[in-house]
């Protein structure tokens, strides 16, 4: 036996059924018609009801649930609004003012970053010359070089490598550097290009200035200065050891606490006491790497709560 299919839908009116209709029964027959409007009905009117339920959120009736809704609108008289307000109000100048201190403190009283210190140069020789019979050609001297924690063998070389023309109404500079040579220990030379820069892992040596409309066969005019870093004590003792500035935000004076940490680095012995602090300002200073290692990579903190 079937039940008769129910819609949620309000009927406008309930079928009467007239002496001339046949008695049919099944889902569209007459004899089921108002059964339908009515059970309709009672399926609108139950979900009616249970959102009124809902209302009450616990009360006993809806009623109930209404009067305690206006008991606590009435608690909320303008006093009290007023009094809610100024508290919110204090909360939010609070939260800015903690919020100004937690970014001065991160901004000026304790300040950190990270660097990494390079450790290369050139033992001896590795001087670099014009070419007499090559068109724009350099020479390299031999002599040895070091980098990565370890030394490495520059072998003379005629023709080592070529300096770009300039076709610019102005002078330009390039870079002449050491680059590995591939077998792990010996080092070649490379000129950079007229918008290049020294590659990662390449040691500069040499800056060369092009005149103006320099094109031809003859770089005479061209000149070379050396930059080369030359420690011939590599690696017991140091001349200029490697050292970078540090800029930091400006404090009242250079009282302040430096903490440094050494992340990582290659070749050579290095710990926390190889990488010192030098030249303190009160707007930056310098590291000092005291070791044989290379691209060291050091994390620092400046504290100055009393500021």
């Amino acid at each position: 036996m079937a039940n008769v299919t129910e819609s949620q839908e309000w009927e406008e009116g309930v079928y009467q059924i007239e002496t001339t209709d046949a008695i049919l029964g099944g889902a569209g027959g007459t004899a089921n018609v108002q059964a339908k409007q009515l059970a309709n009905r009672t399926k609108y009117l139950k979900a009616r009801a249970d959102q009124v339920d809902a209302a009450t959120g616990g009360s006993g009736s809806l009623a109930a649930r209404l009067n305690a809704i206006d008991e606590q609108a009435q608690a909320l008289g303008i006093d009290m609004q007023d009094m809610m307000g100024a508290t919110l109000k204090l909360a939010l100048d609070m939260a800015t003012q903690a919020n100004h201190g937690v970014k001065s403190l991160r901004s000026y009283q304790q300040q950190e970053g990270s660097v990494t210190l390079t450790n290369r140069g050139i033992i001896n020789g590795c001087t670099v010359s014009r070419n007499v019979t090559a068109a724009r050609n350099l020479d390299l001297a031999p002599g040895k070089a070091f980098a990565k924690g370890q030394t490495y063998r520059i072998a003379q070389k005629e023709g080592a490598a070529a300096v770009p023309i300039n076709d610019t109404d102005s002078a330009i500079t390039v870079k002449a550097y050491l680059k590995e040579s591939g077998d792990g220990y010996s080092m070649t030379l490379g000129v950079t290009s007229t918008s290049g820069s020294v590659p990662v892992g390449g040691i500069h040596i040499y800056n060369i200035t092009i005149p103006a409309y320099h094109t031809q066969a003859d770089i005479s005019a061209v000149s070379l200065t050396s930059v080369r870093r030359v420690e011939p004590e590599y690696p017991i003792l140091f001349n200029n050891q490697s050292a970078i500035y540090i800029p930091i935000n400006r404090l009242r004076n250079s009282d302040y606490q430096i903490t440094l940490e050494v992340i990582s680095a290659t070749g050579g012995k290095i710990d926390n006491s190889s990488v010192q602090a030098h030249s303190r300002a009160n707007n930056g200073f310098s590291l000092h790497l005291k070791s044989a290692a290379d691209a060291a990579t050091v994390k620092w903190r400046v504290n100055h709560l009393n500021s």
